[in-house]
C-alpha cells in the first residue's frame, strides 16, 4: 500500500444520503415552525413568516445542491491515506493541508465505526488511537478496514515477539 488512497467510491453516495436526510429534517423543522407561529405563537405577521419561509427554502435548496453535488467530491478529493510497513500517513485539508504520520508501533488500539448509512454501502471508519490522540481513516471499504486492522495487529505481534 505505498500509493495514497482515497475514500471508497461508495462514500460519495453515503455523504449524499446523509446530507439529504439532514436536509429533509431541516425542511420539516422549518415548516413546523411556520405552522406553530401561524396558529399559536404569532411572533411575526403571516406575511413576514411567509417571506422568511420562502427565504429559508431558497437557502435550503442552494445548500442541498451544494451538499449533493459538490460536498461529496470535495470530501473525496481532500482525504488521502497511505499505509506502509512502518507508518500510517493521513493527509487532509482543502486550504490548509495537514499530514499526519503515525508510526505503527505507537498505535495502541484500532476501532471500527459503522453507522447505519455506512452499513448500507459497506463502509467503515477506522479510529487509530495513540497516546497523543486519535486519528481517523474515514469512509473506506469494510474489507479494506479489516485488512488494515489485521495488518496493524500483525505488526504489534511481531514487535512483541522481538521484545
Amino acid at each position: 500500500m505505498n500509493q495514497y488512497k482515497h475514500m471508497a467510491e461508495a462514500s460519495k453516495q453515503a455523504i449524499r444520503l446523509n446530507f439529504g436526510i439532514w436536509f429533509c429534517i431541516f425542511i420539516v423543522i422549518s415548516i413546523a415552525l411556520f405552522i406553530v407561529n401561524k396558529w399559536w405563537l404569532s411572533w411575526v405577521t403571516v406575511k413576514v413568516s411567509i417571506i422568511i419561509l420562502v427565504f429559508m427554502l431558497i437557502i435550503s435548496v442552494l445548500f442541498f445542491i451544494y451538499g449533493v453535488v459538490f460536498l461529496p467530491l470535495i470530501y473525496y478529493k481532500i482525504f488521502e491515506y497511505k499505509i506502509d510497513n512502518e507508518t500510517v500517513t493521513i493527509k487532509k485539508g482543502l486550504w490548509f493541508k495537514k499530514r499526519y504520520a503515525i508510526p505503527l508501533f505507537r498505535i495502541q488500539n484500532v476501532d471500527t465505526h459503522r453507522g447505519m448509512i455506512m452499513r448500507k454501502y459497506n463502509l467503515a471508519t477506522l479510529t487509530l488511537s495513540t497516546a497523543g490522540g486519535n486519528k481517523e481513516i474515514k469512509l473506506i471499504d469494510i474489507q479494506e478496514a479489516d485488512k488494515i486492522k489485521a495488518m496493524i495487529k500483525q505488526q504489534h505481534n511481531m514487535n512483541s515477539e522481538i521484545q
